[in-house]
Parts: structure tokens; C-alpha cells; sequence
């Protein structure tokens, strides 16, 4: 119970962290007001990491990861081939090293320890009857979090991407599988991102 209690605040807190742009850009700016929410998402993804799932760090089955890799791949191949040779997420020049280290390593931590982690634990514990329920409404959630996306196709593919981080996690039955299949994607989006240009 008292890690039901630690994952819902920690849901609480990460949709005031999302919110802390909106708070502090008329004081520090819109960058600096992004990456202040990226050292308090971080800040909270150690904080689960260590409290909530200090004991779950394992890869699990290497076949599953790898599957799910590959379908992850062909999934933003495929987007990239419909948007014409452009993927509209996470663009970023080569010149800039710590916008890469924030997409590529901090972002995928926190949102797979919210998302995939507490989000869904948190679901489950509402929701008794399996992990179907809690992974497609952890799935929504994830998917309308990401407000920087316009377009229909973005969220459908986020929605997919997160059903495949999710089933990754719960076949593990560790954060660690989701955390580096989102980090090797978003890498892979980068530099297709980088190759296209």
C-alpha cells in the first residue's frame, strides 16, 4: 500500500513538474525553463528508481528486447517515410551535446519510471483484473503528454510505441528493457533526424 501511496504522489509531482515551463518562463526563460523541468524529472525518476524499484534492474528475456527493438525501428522507419524523410520530434543540431544527453538518457529515465513504472503500478492496483486496462490508460496518458505533437499520427504512433514499452517492462518484470529501448530510439530518431537533413 505504502508503494501505491509513493507512485500515485509521484504521478501528482511529475504533472507539476511538466507544468514548471509554464511557471518559470517569465523569470528564466524558455530553455532554461526546460531544463529545470528536466533536472526535477530527473531528480524524481531517482527518487522511484531508488525507492519504488531499487530491486527490479534486470534486462530480462534478450529475444523479447530485441523484438520489440526491431518493431520500435520499423515503426519510426515507417513514420519517417510517410512525414517525407522527416520525423518532427526531438530535432536537434549536432552542435548542441546536452539536448542529445537530456532526449537520448534523462528523458526516457523519468518517463519510463512514471509511465511505465508508477503510472501502471498505480492502474493495477485499481484495476485487478490484469495489466490490459493500465497499460492502454498508461498508454493515453503518455501519448497526450507529449503536447509538443500536432498531428493524429504522432499520438497513434506514441500510443504503439508506448504499448511496446509497456509490454517489454511487464515481460521483464523490470524498468530497466523500456528505459533503453525508449533511449536507443530516441537515439535512432536522432540521427535519422541528423542523416536527413
Amino acid at each position: 500500500m505504502i508503494k501505491m501511496v509513493v507512485c500515485f504522489l509521484s504521478v501528482i509531482f511529475s504533472i507539476g513538474i511538466t507544468a514548471t515551463p509554464l511557471l518559470t518562463i517569465k523569470w528564466i526563460g524558455f530553455e532554461n525553463s526546460l531544463y529545470l523541468m528536466y533536472i526535477l524529472e530527473l531528480i524524481l525518476g531517482i527518487v522511484i528508481s531508488f525507492f519504488i524499484y531499487k530491486g527490479e534492474w534486470k534486462l530480462g528475456d534478450n529475444k523479447i528486447f530485441f523484438k520489440c527493438l526491431l518493431l520500435i525501428i520499423l515503426i519510426q522507419t515507417a513514420v519517417c517515410m510517410v512525414l517525407d524523410g522527416s520525423i518532427k520530434s526531438l530535432q536537434f543540431s549536432t552542435d548542441y551535446i546536452l539536448p542529445f544527453l537530456v532526449v537520448i538518457c534523462f528523458v526516457p529515465f523519468y518517463e519510463e519510471c512514471i509511465y511505465r513504472g508508477c503510472l501502471i503500478d498505480v492502474f493495477h492496483h485499481f484495476f485487478k483484473d490484469g495489466l490490459v486496462l493500465p497499460i492502454v490508460l498508461s498508454s493515453v496518458i503518455f501519448s497526450g503528454m507529449h503536447a509538443q505533437y500536432s498531428g493524429i499520427l504522432d499520438y497513434v504512433v506514441l500510443f504503439f510505441i508506448s504499448l511496446i514499452l509497456s509490454f517489454a517492462r511487464v515481460k521483464s518484470g523490470s524498468l530497466l528493457p523500456s528505459i533503453l529501448l525508449h533511449s536507443l530510439m530516441n537515439t535512432f530518431v536522432l540521427v535519422l533526424n541528423t542523416l536527413l537533413k
